[in-house]
């Protein structure tokens, strides 16, 4: 089932991977030959994958992890996925990595508001930091389990003792653990989680999904006009082959055609061109989000050619303000505000070096962070400026706002460094 470019368990293994999971136990049931073809051996993925099959899944998803006992029974603790629950990689990273090794631990949901679909949510009873009763319909409940486990072999036992019963549920063997006092829960808090059962469901985690591209280190056009525009672009295109390098490229070319046109005196067209650029910028990062793609190399690249879009975008509005006034100022506008267009980007990248911390504007700019000096404000100014033919203009304005937030910063990161 495809979810923005991913089948569903190819979003929980990535989400897995993403965590620093490499080793991964697949068991089959149902249709296993087609997840089996599908998946491979995992080298696409960068894990090693393994197959367990199971032969009674019919019975209930208990013999599921049953059948699995053969190749984890040694392992000192294990996680537990679901391969329809989706959940923000960095609660597995926590969640995988706890000291707690004598009891197994279940991510739970205590904001009960948020839950989708609570009614047919698994609810769970917590009490001092015990897991004490699990189930759809009991009684009382505090929390909704997350689909999401960290398991000792102690599982095993627990699910044999149910099966002896005659109950092959995985939440029978769970209810087994928790009367034994063996079963903690993990707060997922804010984190965002669904298990995606049903069509309703599945346009729900999409809608999450894109609305999670939104950072808040998106300047504010970004925020309020690129990304409502960027997201439904990645929506398309992530159905399709294209890398997120790929869109970066296509961003320059973007760019260039921009430049050309200043250059060649069609402002308008020019400013139409640079806003799409800015718009294809960020869907080369959204892709990359969404599909697992993101690498050291892939924003170093689009940081590269980022700066020579604006290089050359300030360029052809200078030559083409020239060519109208041909008057030094001109000239000394376009250095100022070709000077001043990278200090927005180098200033938050030095004091992320310097301190290890991402530099926040909505945080530490204060009434600054609305002056349109970031790259997503300099070229909507180059847009309306380009509409309006005011070229002139929009170099001042591009010069004055980058240096007075530049100096700014100057002074901001200096008072930050002191505390």
């Amino acid at each position: 089932m495809p979810l923005l470019g991913l089948s569903l368990i190819e979003r929980v293994i990535l989400s897995a991977r993403e965590a620093g999971i490499e080793e991964f136990v697949v068991v089959l049931g149902y249709q296993g030959k087609l997840l089996s073809e599908k998946l491979g051996e995992g080298k696409n993925y960068g894990i090693n994958l393994h197959y367990v099959y199971n032969s009674q899944y019919s019975l209930g998803n208990g013999t599921s992890v049953l059948a699995a006992k053969k190749v984890l029974e040694n392992e000192e603790r294990f996680l537990l996925l679901m391969a329809d629950h989706i959940v923000d990689p960095e609660v597995l990273k926590e969640f995988s990595f706890q000291k707690d090794k004598d009891d197994s631990l279940l991510l739970v949901d205590k904001d009960l508001e948020r839950v989708w679909d609570l009614e047919e949510a698994t609810k769970v009873w917590v009490e001092d930091s015990y897991i004490r009763d699990i189930g759809k319909k009991i009684p009382r409940y505090n929390g909704v389990d997350c689909g999401i486990f960290l398991c000792t072999p102690l599982i095993f036992l627990a699910l044999e003792n149910s099966r002896a019963r005659g109950e092959y549920s995985l939440n029978a063997g769970i209810k087994e653990l928790a009367k034994q006092r063996k079963l903690k829960f993990y707060p997922i808090k804010e984190a965002f989680w669904v298990d995606v059962d049903t069509w309703e469901a599945l346009k729900f985690t999409r809608k999450k999904l894109l609305k999670s591209l939104i950072s808040d280190r998106d300047g504010m056009v970004s925020r309020v006009l690129n990304r409502r525009i960027s997201t439904q672009i990645t929506r398309f295109l992530i159905k399709t082959k294209l890398t997120p390098d790929q869109v970066s490229f296509l961003s320059l070319i973007t760019g260039l055609f921009s430049a050309f046109s200043f250059g060649l005196a069609f402002p308008v067209f020019g400013g139409v061109l640079a806003q799409l650029s800015s718009v294809l910028d960020g869907v080369d990062g959204e892709i990359a989000r969404l599909k697992f793609l993101r690498s050291k190399y892939g924003a170093f690249l689009e940081a590269m050619l980022d700066r020579y879009v604006d290089a050359l975008i300030i360029l052809g509005i200078t030559y083409a303000s020239y060519q109208a006034l041909p008057k030094l100022e001109v000239w000394i506008l376009g250095f100022f505000a070709l000077m001043g267009a990278p200090f927005s980007m180098l200033a938050k990248e030095k004091y992320e070096a310097l301190t290890g911390k991402p530099y926040l504007p909505y945080k530490y700019d204060g009434w600054f962070r609305y002056l349109p000096a970031g790259r997503d404000g300099r070229l909507f100014l180059i847009m309306i400026g380009g509409i309006l033919k005011q070229l002139v203009a929009t170099l001042a304005v591009i010069a004055v706002v980058t240096q007075v937030l530049t100096i700014y910063r100057l002074y901001s990161v200096r008072k930050l460094l002191k505390e």
